[in-house]
């Protein structure tokens, strides 16, 4: 009984990551539709690729699936990860920022962090005023209305 308790457990836990991607891009979805922005043709800029924090590693990194579905949504998805400068993408290659000086933040519709590496200049993303999806719990209980926080809204 245990074993299967555990195994079922797994499954589901195997489930909830699997759909996390959509309920991220639903949540920026929303929260550009309660702006009056339509994800389609929104700049949108996703912080951190890699699988998990302060690596290099984006395979079966759901970043990438997040990006590919708002993508497939017409958003112009731009990236920034110091650790990641480029990903093979749709069989090119696509070129992040590697620092948050090359990113006029203002331009973006949404900033998304979907990384939370060590080295990023979180006061500079709050700083500028964007809508930011905060994914990682970087902001914690700070209290603002262009913060957005996984499972907020």
């Amino acid at each position: 009984r245990t074993l299967d308790y555990k195994a079922r457990f797994i499954e589901l836990a195997g489930q909830i990551n699997s759909a996390m991607p959509e309920h991220v891009v639903e949540l920026i979805r929303s929260s550009l539709n309660d702006l009056a922005i339509t994800i389609k043709n929104s700049n949108i800029l996703l912080i951190g690729m890699a699988y998990k924090k302060d690596i290099d590693d984006v395979r079966e990194s759901p970043s990438l699936d997040i990006m590919a579905l708002l993508e497939d949504q017409g958003a112009m998805v731009s990236y920034y990860d110091p650790y990641i400068s480029e990903i093979k993408w749709n069989s090119e290659i696509k070129k992040g920022y590697l620092n948050l000086s090359e990113i006029n933040l203002t331009k973006y519709n949404a900033i998304v962090i979907l990384t939370d590496h060590s080295n990023i200049d979180y006061e500079k993303i709050k700083n500028s005023n964007n809508l930011i999806i905060d994914t990682r719990n970087v902001y914690k209980s700070e209290e603002s209305n262009n913060i957005i926080r996984l499972g907020s809204k």
